[in-house]
């Protein structure tokens, strides 16, 4: 039987230095020894002595959830899908957290190795615990790299587009998300548009953007390339671009985010601008900063609870050996009208 001894052996480092590599401990190795040590575990097929016991048990009807970071607010909201379906199969839940945002901010495409080694990690300390299946939740919607080293252990995806496309994803419909807000704009008298939208490189972004497009053509208006302002999601970045924005004349905004949104609050009231009357502002995750304002700020509710119940079903829909489709899973997101938008009168 293979021991850690063995493993240590092979990769020139202390039993306890591969122990705590194995039970994902933070810092236990450099990303360079902490992924040699985990392909000596594959090569050599080490497993925990209580995993080979639950060998001979009874299935344990426990999944593991794997969040990218439990501190971002969209996560915590998915996770509680994720148990409340959980808890009406009778399954367990463990949970693990990469802690990604807290170590390398909204650099998230950077440090890809360090990213692969803390993933592979916690999956084999998942995997020590008996989990029948694993649940990833991505803290941006972005294409992430991570992936199981066994392609036939169930796996499901969430808030993020795995970069092999064989394994199922639940997302919510940003186009639609982005349609529906323009529309409303346009169909309260609007034809001079602003938006904030995130970064460039955001796939949340980019979907939205191509909502309003679609909208604006259905309605036979053009898409105005100056009123776009590119933010960063921050507050700051929301009040910078509602400066940009205002001496284009435009009479509705459509920020990409409630906290950029805020931002143009803010420069309104600063600037004597009625929000609700002057001008149509729109926000977007219906988050407790839009019900601050007054009057209250419009807004997109994503569904992530019920993102985190469909990614459960999909996950133990795989766990009971029923074939369950790839291609991503869109669940339309709901329209939070408030008194921060109004009808143009021509």
């Amino acid at each position: 039987m293979v021991t850690i001894r063995d493993i240590a052996k092979l990769t020139h480092v202390s039993a306890a230095t591969v122990s705590n590599v194995i039970n994902g401990k933070p810092g236990a190795a450099s990303p360079e020894k902490t992924r040699e040590i985990l392909d000596a575990v594959q090569q050599l097929q080490y497993r925990p002595n209580y995993m080979a016991r639950s060998l001979k048990s009874k299935r344990s009807h426990t999944i593991g959830i794997l969040t990218e970071d439990l501190t971002v607010h969209q996560t915590p909201r998915i996770v509680t899908g994720v148990e409340q379906f959980c808890e009406t199969c009778g399954y367990e839940t463990v949970l693990a957290d990469m802690r990604l945002y807290q170590r390398f901010g909204n650099h998230y495409d950077s440090n890809l190795e360090a990213q692969a080694a803390i993933f592979d990690s916690l999956m084999l300390s998942l995997h020590a615990k008996q989990v029948e299946g694993v649940l990833y939740i991505g803290y941006h919607c972005r294409i992430v790299f991570n992936h199981p080293r066994d392609s036939h252990f169930p796996f499901v995806y969430t808030y993020c587009l795995p970069q092999n496309n064989a394994y199922p994803t639940v997302l919510f419909d940003e186009e639609q998300a982005g349609y529906a807000v323009a529309a409303a704009l346009l169909s309260r008298g609007h034809r001079s548009l602003g938006l904030i939208t995130g970064p460039i490189n955001s796939l949340n972004s980019r979907a939205r953007l191509r909502g309003v497009q679609k909208a604006l053509f259905d309605f036979d208006v053009p898409y105005n390339v100056d009123a776009t302002i590119t933010g960063d999601w921050s507050r700051d970045s929301g009040y910078a671009a509602m400066g940009v924005l205002r001496k284009q004349g435009v009479t509705a905004v459509f920020a990409f985010s409630d906290e950029m949104a805020g931002g143009a609050f803010t420069y309104c009231m600063r600037h004597n601008i009625a929000v609700g009357k002057d001008l149509s502002l729109f926000g977007y995750d219906d988050s407790i900063l839009a019900r601050s304002y007054l009057p209250e700020l419009s807004t997109v509710s994503p569904p992530l609870q019920e993102m985190g119940r469909r990614a459960a079903r999909l996950l133990i829909a795989q766990i009971n050996g029923e074939t369950v489709s790839s291609e991503p899973t869109l669940i339309p997101c709901e329209l939070i009208l408030r008194d921060s938008v109004h009808t143009l009168e021509h």
